[in-house]
């Protein structure tokens, strides 16, 4: 395989990671709750993201 073409395709899939990374970050500074699961063969990754200031506490 080509240098350029790892290049490209390394640089799409840490894009793509980072770009899911932020989304679940704003979703968690916003509120929501999120749970995503990606499985393959071998590999599997769980990200839960929780705002934890959102729940009602009766400490103030």
């Amino acid at each position: 395989m080509e240098v350029g073409l790892l290049a490209v395709k390394f640089l799409g899939i840490v894009s793509i990671t980072s770009i899911v990374g932020i989304v679940l970050c704003v979703l968690a500074v916003l509120g929501y709750n999120t749970y995503i699961k990606f499985q393959d063969k071998n590999k599997k990754i769980e990200v839960c993201a929780e705002d934890t200031n959102s729940k009602n506490d009766s400490h103030e």
